[in-house]
């Protein structure tokens, strides 16, 4: 899930210009951002201080299978109306710090949200810089995630954070990754999470 509802390419073939321009740097950069205005408005957006990592939205971006014949998009949305007070001073560990604030104390929750594709105009499946609004297709609720109180600051249990791997396509055939961006994710999640292992010091 991402903090924003779409994403700054439409396609994998358009992302990986994206990332070769951001990073060759410089010129490169600069001309791809002046010459993309849908790609420089969506990542000016995208580029916001959040007050925790638990007041906010969560999007899927992409779209999934839902059952035979319906496709998705996901979003978790918090379910209390509690929004943490930004600090005055945004250090680089501030988002870490409402987290662990919040958990020391009291549970979070997300309702876990679904919107269904109705067309390949409002909708599309191929192009993951387009919003699927709420005006074309209203969320629905399907569950709710319960975060229990907790201490963040366990070292065994980051550890065991640390060799965990994800990826998109764990999942059930009823509920698979659709769409060029998430074929290309297939790959990469699996190669990012081979070399995160290899490089993980010795014990």
């Amino acid at each position: 899930l991402n903090s924003h509802p779409v994403m700054p390419a439409a396609d994998p073939k358009e992302f990986l210009a994206l990332l070769r321009a951001n990073e060759a740097g410089g010129v490169k950069r600069a001309l791809y951002f002046a010459t993309h205005f849908k790609s420089t408005r969506i990542a000016l957006a995208s580029r916001q201080h959040h007050s925790s990592h638990l007041d906010i939205h969560y999007w899927s971006t992409t779209p999934y299978a839902f059952g035979s014949g319906r496709v998705v998009k996901y979003m978790a949305r918090p379910s209390l109306e509690h929004v943490s007070r930004l600090p005055d001073q945004v250090t680089d560990s501030y988002l870490r710090d409402a987290l662990r604030a919040h958990l020391a104390k009291a549970e979070a929750s997300f309702d876990l949200m679904v919107q269904f594709h109705v067309d390949e105009s409002r909708t599309p499946i191929e192009d993951a810089t387009i919003e699927w609004t709420q005006e074309r297709s209203p969320w629905q609720a399907v569950a709710r995630i319960r975060i229990p109180p907790q201490s963040i600051d366990d070292a065994a249990r980051s550890a065991r954070c640390e060799q965990m791997a994800f990826n998109p396509w764990h999942a059930r055939p009823e509920h698979r990754p659709l769409g060029g961006m998430n074929r290309a994710r297939k790959e990469i999640y699996q190669a990012m999470s081979e070399f995160r292992r290899a490089a993980a010091p010795a014990k």
